[in-house]
């Protein structure tokens, strides 16, 4: 009963500060406000409660992928700060503090979306139900994190070979082999444009000659996402892009490698995603491992392999299947015949997994608990 009504007060409050919060930033004629609010769903929960100082409280708000598209990643915790000093502001009740607030993308099988109540019901149905049809069908991959990449048309080749290398949580534009001849190309690269998350420019000899680059460079400076640039060649950046620091790309491109750094480069700006996105030269690692196919080269992958650090559950369990499936893994000195992999697995972890009887069981699974609970028996 007492859990009921707790969930009571958390939809009640979530739809109580919605509202206030909406009516806030109206009265103001906040229009980017308004259009990130009215359509977001809200939980409110109780992250610490005390009878000295009453309940902390964290709001997480759950955008549809077009709203949330409007934020600049680099922005992030800029939106999130001012939401959560107006949410204080307009807080009216005693003994409640507001400890975060935090923005996410919402997503129909996201148990936390489920019970999220819609600041505006007719807005917000309207909103999450064309979110996806809304959004431009140009990108390539299916990620969230959208990025345009803009090169002379000799480039091509390079541009989609980096793409080809990005992680699976990114999608892609290129330009002059992503738009579909029956379209109008011009409006297609204005949509991307204008639904990018980032902007990839590859400078190479004749970049600065090139009409079309520099307005794609313009538009993206325009709309303030980050900008990496990679030097192909030596030469330097021009125009508005000048600015900005540019990678040099060794010769010849290790397109897993500039994969990698266009990467870490990018999550500097997503803090959203810190964490979540496997990087091309650790997903390279791994698989290079699981591929081994002899023993010489599973013991070389192995030594590369115990570089990395906070190995997940899911990078474990794939490593333990290739342990059982591929012979030259299980057979080779040093890696395989004597639990060598295992022992890696264990110091390795980031405690999400243990490993138990050659199986990688996941923490807090009924298979872990069934464990511990036949160690607490007493004979």
């Amino acid at each position: 009963m007492k859990d009921e009504k707790h969930k009571h007060w958390a939809r009640q409050a979530a739809r109580y500060f919605g509202d206030r919060l909406l009516e806030q930033y109206r009265s103001e004629n906040n229009e980017m406000m308004v259009s990130i609010i009215q359509p977001a769903r809200i939980t409110v929960s109780d992250i610490k409660r005390s009878v000295y100082d009453g309940p902390h409280l964290e709001c997480r708000m759950f955008l549809p992928r077009g709203t949330m598209s409007q934020i600049p990643f680099d922005k992030d915790e800029e939106y999130q700060t001012a939401l959560l000093e107006r949410l204080r502001k307009v807080n009216k009740i005693r003994d409640i503090e507001w400890a975060s607030l935090i923005l996410d993308i919402f997503y129909d099988d996201n148990p936390e979306c489920e019970h999220a109540i819609p600041v505006d019901s007719n807005y917000s149905e309207m909103a999450h139900s064309f979110a996806e049809t809304d959004m431009p069908d140009c990108w390539k991959g299916g990620g969230d994190i959208k990025i345009f990449m803009s090169h002379l048309a000799a480039q091509k080749g390079e541009a989609a070979k980096l793409a080809t290398e990005l992680p699976k949580e990114f999608s892609y534009f290129i330009a002059h082999k992503d738009i579909e001849v029956t379209k109008e190309w011009q409006v297609e690269i204005k949509k991307a444009l204008m639904s990018a998350n980032a902007f990839v420019l590859f400078v190479r000899q004749g970049v600065e000659k090139s009409y079309w680059i520099n307005q794609e460079i313009g538009a993206a400076v325009a709309r303030g996402i980050p900008i990496v640039s990679l030097k192909m060649d030596g030469k330097n950046p021009c125009g508005f892009s000048g600015g900005i620091q540019a990678q040099e790309v060794p010769q010849p491109v290790n397109f897993v490698r500039l994969a990698d750094e266009v990467t870490n480069i990018l999550l500097k700006k997503f803090p959203r995603w810190k964490g979540k996105i496997q990087s091309p030269l650790r997903r390279n690692t791994i698989e290079k491992f699981i591929q081994s196919g002899s023993w010489d080269s599973a013991k070389a992958n192995f030594e590369e392999l115990q570089k990395l650090k906070n190995i997940t559950y899911e990078e474990a369990e794939s490593l333990m299947q290739a342990w059982h499936a591929n012979v030259d893994i299980k057979q080779a000195f040093g890696v395989g015949t004597n639990g060598e992999l295992q022992g890696f697995l264990r110091r390795a972890g980031d405690g999400s997994y243990t490993i138990e009887n050659d199986q990688c069981i996941k923490s807090g699974s009924s298979e872990e608990l069934s464990k511990d609970l036949d160690d607490e028996v007493p004979f």
